[in-house]
């Protein structure tokens, strides 16, 4: 038995090292056998799913049963029975199991290059209540590497060949949800004045996706389906006053001092611009026409954190065509969680309160204190005209309504 066993292998060994060489190029080919293209190239998706995803991140999973190279610009996943996932860099020789029926090897294929994704976000909700049908999103995201690779080990340990089919599922919902929560603290106007392409950048999108296996490179909209119908804000109560009745144009403060350093550094207009400083915190709110570009961003960061002398310093700058438009900004920057802003409501010419959800009622009970520090309260205040600004929770506002009543 011993003997046979030995002649079997000895004649595969013999069998594969014939196939290698007949396979072989000519010369000044790349003479060894590699990862098939047709497999290991993640090209364009065929059929419908060519418009729904893009490009593909990796190629099919497929049986190793040859040795093969592993080419530049790709990687191999490798699946055995019973093991973690291993990975095989470029320039790496991959060889089948002796025993393949016994202990199988499956190989899959994943592009390290760039790849454009298209993902699309259905059933959106603005600000004001505007239903957007769908936007298409269009983004180029790349494997990271900085760990090794080992988020997208722990994904093909956790899914084996539906590895690709999981970080496309898992980059459509991080995504997702980060343009539902943008679409929902912008009015409709906000949206289309600005593009809800310049929103997202401005909201500053994760630089990775899928539990961080994908690295985000550019984020870019390419269709929106904006609605027709304009419904009005759907969470304003019967007894609100509507926002018409505020100014028609904004009456922010401004200080002397940080415009003239404003305007030192940028070419941009300003609209107002406010800081406060409490204890070790210090915050510069702004509203800018237009949305600051990142070179100038970084700049005016720096000017600002010489001149009030703290290098922690947090910079808020967010363009506005109304008050609620400047609250919803800030909430952006200095939330851990912008969806938890329900509403902007102006009860009297000088008052303003601002709703959010129950969620982030603190501990005693005061709401306000839970959202961003003092000096990020303090610097808003001090930047909108209204003598009166209070936070209260939706639960506490429908209070106060039936109160009214």
């Amino acid at each position: 038995m011993a003997t046979k066993l030995l002649f079997w292998l000895l004649g595969r060994f013999l069998d594969e090292r014939t196939r290698n060489r007949s396979a072989r190029p000519s010369e000044g080919g790349s003479g060894s056998p590699s990862v098939q293209q047709s497999s290991a190239t993640p090209g364009k998706r065929k059929g419908a799913r060519a418009a729904d995803r893009g490009q593909r991140l990796a190629g099919d999973p497929e049986p190793l049963q040859r040795v093969l190279l592993v080419p530049r610009g790709r990687i191999a996943v490798l699946l055995e029975d019973g093991l973690p996932p291993r990975l095989a860099t470029p320039a790496t020789y991959l060889w089948p199991p002796i025993v393949p029926l016994r202990r199988p090897i499956t190989l899959i294929p994943v592009t390290t290059e760039v790849v454009r994704l298209v993902l699309r976000v259905y059933d959106l909700v603005t600000f004001d209540g505007h239903e957007i049908p769908r936007v298409v999103v269009e983004l180029s995201v790349q494997v990271d590497a900085a760990d090794g690779y080992s988020k997208l080990l722990r994904l093909a340990a956790a899914d084996g060949i539906e590895l690709e089919a999981e970080l496309l599922a898992r980059a459509q919902r991080e995504l997702g949800n980060e343009v539902q929560v943008a679409v929902r603290m912008n009015r409709l106007a906000h949206l289309r004045r600005l593009t809800l392409s310049e929103v997202l950048n401005l909201r500053g999108l994760p630089h990775e996706l899928a539990g961080g296996a994908l690295a985000v490179r550019t984020v870019n909209v390419t269709d929106v389906a904006w609605p027709d119908e304009e419904p009005g804000d759907p969470d304003e109560p019967e007894d609100a006053p509507a926002e018409s009745a505020q100014p028609a144009e904004l009456d922010l403060s401004t200080d002397a001092r940080l415009r003239r350093i404003w305007s030192t550094h940028t070419e941009t207009p300003l609209d107002g611009i406010a800081s406060a400083q409490v204890g070790d915190s210090t915050t510069v709110v702004a509203v800018p026409h237009t949305p600051l570009g990142l070179a100038d961003r970084l700049t005016l960061k720096e000017a600002f954190r010489r001149h009030l002398e703290d290098r922690s310093l947090t910079l808020v700058s967010t363009p506005a065509a109304s008050y609620a438009d400047v609250v919803q900004g800030w909430f952006r920057e200095v939330d851990s969680n912008a969806a938890r802003l329900v509403s902007v409501r102006a009860l009297e010419p000088d008052s303003l309160r601002i709703i959010v959800d129950q969620a982030v009622r603190s501990r005693d009970g005061n709401s306000e204190q839970s959202i961003g520090t003092a000096a990020d309260r303090l610097a808003l205040r001090r930047l909108l005209p209204h003598t009166r600004v209070e936070f209260v929770t939706a639960d506490d506002a429908a209070e106060l309504a039936d109160r009214r009543r």
